[in-house]
């Protein structure tokens, strides 16, 4: 409201108009960093420290993308210059901080030293089938050919599941995230389950000359006797 003063010397009040309020604009708030996690493409990346990566990171600038995604300390991958060596692995790898990439021809394992990097299959959730009354399906899971499956996390499996083919069937089935089996390459070790199982969320498959054990982190899938 306006302010009303006494002039001198006639004692007449005078009225003075309030000063119109200054505008102030508030300042455009700053955009939090991007989380570097989600990738448009759906591809996710892991660091893996044994045996060696089933889908590897196979160019220099996948590598690096895969490191910044990653949140890794060094998002720029330079060539390792190694050819066919046994003590560092193939194509993209973190090695005392650095990031690393070959062509491939090196032999080497994943390690606690050298961490490969592989790429992984998108994680996707089972779409549910609506029903108008739902009934769960106790398992093992059966199919229309009355062929059923199950996860056994200890021991071994009594009916292996014996093709790649059977093995993603499989895992469609038992509504695992990754239902396309890809080769382990691995062969006659001991870490790793013979046939079909799931490895760290990835639908994996051999010839069965794997001499492993079922376990919390190799989940063998079995095919089960109607």
């Amino acid at each position: 409201m306006p302010s009303i003063i006494t002039s001198w010397p006639t004692g007449v009040p005078i009225w003075l108009p309030s000063p119109s309020p200054t505008k102030v604009t508030a300042p455009w708030p700053t955009p939090s960093s991007t989380s570097p996690y989600p990738t448009s493409d759906g591809k996710q990346f892991g660091l893996q420290t044994f045996g060696n990566c089933a889908q590897p990171v196979k160019t220099l600038q996948e590598c690096s993308r895969a490191a910044l995604i990653l949140g890794l300390p060094d998002r720029s991958a330079s060539p390792d210059g190694q050819k066919k060596v046994s003590y560092d692995p193939p194509y993209c790898y973190e090695e005392g901080g650095q990031l690393k990439f070959n062509s491939g021809g090196n032999t080497g394992r994943c390690s606690q030293t050298d961490k490969c990097i592989c790429s992984l299959a998108p994680m996707l959730l089972p779409t549910p089938f609506p029903s108008m009354a739902p009934t769960p399906s106790p398992p093992p899971y059966p199919t229309l050919g009355r062929e059923q499956f199950e996860l056994r996390t200890k021991g071994r499996c009594a009916q292996q599941v014996k093709s790649l083919q059977e093995c993603s069937r499989a895992a469609s089935i038992l509504g695992l995230p990754d239902r396309t089996a890809s080769p382990d390459g691995q062969n006659k070790v001991s870490h790793d389950p013979p046939y079909c199982y799931e490895e760290w969320g990835q639908l994996k498959f051999n010839s069965g000359s794997n001499t492993g054990h079922c376990s919390q982190t190799d989940k063998c899938i079995c095919s089960v006797a109607p």
